[in-house]
């Protein structure tokens, strides 16, 4: 049995990546009072922009809990594989959901890292079939 929970985990993760946000917001203003008021603006008075950012939001925690699923259950390779589509995912809902325009470069890094996994698939696949090919001979 697991000695953690893996949605408490999560939970740990993103609250951790919250304060150091908060962390680097406060270091680059100097004004500490300006941060407050725009924190403010941004979560009290203008939060209805916010429920477009929670169909993402909960599609990455989810994602993130998945991954805990896919490490004890998938080989490493396989693993590291369907993780990295987690960035062309984003990219997506950033696209479609958010309604944000992707620039070229960030197109073509996307499109580069799709190569990429299925170059690294391709070749996967060909050495599991070599090897079950020459295990099946001897």
């Amino acid at each position: 049995a697991p000695m953690y929970l893996s949605g408490g985990l999560v939970l740990c993760c993103e609250l951790l990546k919250r304060v150091f946000n908060l962390i680097g917001l406060l270091t680059q203003s100097e004004e500490s009072a300006s941060i407050v008021a725009q924190l403010h603006t941004l979560l009290v008075r203008d939060a209805r922009h916010l429920w477009r950012y929670a169909v993402p939001a909960l599609l990455y925690t989810l994602q993130n809990n998945i991954v805990f699923v896919g490490v004890s259950n998938l080989s490493a390779a396989t693993f590291q594989v369907t993780n990295q589509l987690r960035i062309p995912i984003t990219a997506l809902c950033m696209r479609f959901i958010l309604n944000q325009r992707l620039t070229r470069r960030q197109y073509l890094a996307i499109a580069v890292l799709v190569a990429v996994i299925a170059l690294f698939v391709t070749i996967l696949f060909v050495l599991v079939v070599i090897f079950i090919l020459s295990s099946s001979d001897t």
